[in-house]
C-alpha cells in the first residue's frame, strides 16, 4: 500500500511544492535524452531483467518488447511478475541485472520530472488525497468542462447520480465510494491527462460489461498514437490487445 501511496504522489504531481513549475498534463512531449525518432516514441524494453531475490527471483532474466501505438496485455501466472514489471518501469525499485529502456534510452538516463511525464496508470488500489473528487481530477487538468466530458464518456457520471454522489463529494479512501467507482475515478485521471503511455492494472476487471464495452472503444482510439499497457483477464478486453506478452 505504501509503494502505491508514493507512486500515485509521483505520478499525480512531480511533486505538489512544484506545482505551478510543472503542470503533469502537460501535452508538450519532452525532450528525452538520445530521442531516436518519432516511430519509436514510446517504446519499452525489458532486455535480460533479473529481480527480486536472487535465490528465487519474481523476474529471471526476463526480456519483451512493448511496442509504442499499440495495445499490450502484460500476463502471469504469479501477480508478483507483473507487479514486479510495473514497480521497474515505475522506477520504484531496481532490477539486479539486465536493461530497461524507453525509447532505447537506459531509463536511469532520464530524469524523473522528464520520465513520469509520460506515464499514467490506474492501480487495483487507486489512492486519492483527502479532498472532493473535483479537486482530485483538478491537479491532473484545471479544465473542469474537460472532466466532466471524460467523466461522461467513461460513464462516472451516470454512476455517481446513481449512488447519490456528485463532484463535490469528498474522497474516503476506505469508506465512501466503492471499488468500481474509485476504479472509474482512477480512469478518468488517465485520460484527463493524456500521457504518452498508460498502464491499466487488473482492477478494470472490476468494471461491468457496459463499462467495459466503453473503455475498449476508448482505448483502440487511444491506441492509434499511445503506450497502452493493460493487465486483465477478461478475454473481451484481450481481444483489442495488438501483443500478449506471457511472463512465466
Amino acid at each position: 500500500m505504501i509503494l502505491t501511496i508514493n507512486l500515485d504522489f509521483r505520478l499525480l504531481n512531480l511533486s505538489l511544492n512544484r506545482l505551478n513549475k510543472i503542470k503533469e498534463h502537460s501535452r508538450v512531449k519532452p525532450k528525452l535524452k538520445n530521442l531516436p525518432n518519432d516511430d519509436l516514441y514510446g517504446k519499452i524494453a525489458f532486455d535480460k531483467v533479473l529481480y527480486g531475490y536472487k535465490s528465487n527471483p519474481t523476474l529471471n532474466k526476463v526480456s519483451f518488447v512493448i511496442n509504442p501505438n499499440a495495445i499490450t496485455v502484460i500476463n502471469s501466472k504469479q501477480s508478483g511478475a507483473k507487479t514486479g514489471v510495473y514497480d521497474l518501469l515505475l522506477k520504484l525499485n531496481k532490477q539486479h541485472e539486465g536493461l530497461i529502456t524507453l525509447n532505447e534510452v537506459d531509463i536511469n538516463e532520464i530524469s524523473d520530472e522528464e520520465y513520469f511525464k509520460l506515464f499514467s496508470i490506474s492501480r487495483e488500489e487507486p489512492f486519492f488525497f483527502n479532498m472532493s473528487l473535483k479537486d482530485n481530477l483538478m491537479l491532473i487538468d484545471s479544465d473542469y468542462e474537460k472532466i466532466i466530458e471524460v467523466s461522461k464518456r467513461i460513464g462516472l457520471d451516470d454512476l455517481l447520480n446513481n449512488i447519490e454522489g456528485d463532484y463535490n463529494t469528498k474522497i474516503n479512501n476506505n469508506a465512501n465510494f466503492n471499488a468500481v467507482v474509485k476504479q472509474l475515478i482512477s480512469i478518468v485521471r488517465i485520460l484527463i491527462k493524456d500521457s504518452k503511455i498508460m498502464i491499466f492494472d487488473e482492477g478494470i476487471d472490476l468494471l461491468d460489461n457496459a463499462t467495459k464495452k466503453k473503455l475498449i472503444k476508448i482505448l483502440t482510439e487511444l491506441a492509434k498514437d499511445k503506450t497502452i499497457i493493460i493487465s486483465t483477464h477478461d478475454p473481451k478486453i484481450k481481444d483489442i490487445a495488438d501483443k500478449i506478452i506471457n511472463i512465466d
